[in-house]
């Protein structure tokens, strides 16, 4: 998949959470185990998101293309926002998966605590 095909989505799921109300604080958080989509507040909640569009679903759909690998690198990128912010004890924080899918009727999936 193209990063403009990537950036697309990110950028529609960043506008639909926000739509939710959820607010966006940072997009594309780098560290050294990986990128975060999206690091939205959800009230007092940090929220890290990750944000999946698979075209080809006969191996995994988009959330279970999350896998253990996957889910490690973002709690270990989570870990190291979380402590370069000084926030390691301030928020509770959740992982959610944003799922982009080419169904007109049903384009998105939002799955809170998704692990």
């Amino acid at each position: 998949m193209s990063k403009q095909i990537g950036n697309h989505y990110e950028q529609a799921a960043k506008a639909f959470l926000q739509k939710q109300g959820l607010i966006v604080l940072e997009q594309n958080f780098h560290s050294y185990r990986g990128e975060i989509d999206l690091i939205c507040r959800d009230r007092d909640t940090l929220v890290f998101v990750e944000v999946r569009y698979r075209q080809k679903t006969q191996f995994a759909n988009s959330i279970e293309s999350v896998g253990y690998q996957k889910r490690k690198h973002l709690t270990q990128s989570a870990t190291f926002f979380l402590q370069r912010r000084g926030w390691t004890d301030k928020y509770p924080c959740r992982f959610d998966v944003v799922a982009m899918k080419d169904d007109p009727l049903n384009p998105i999936e939002w799955i809170k605590n998704a692990f």
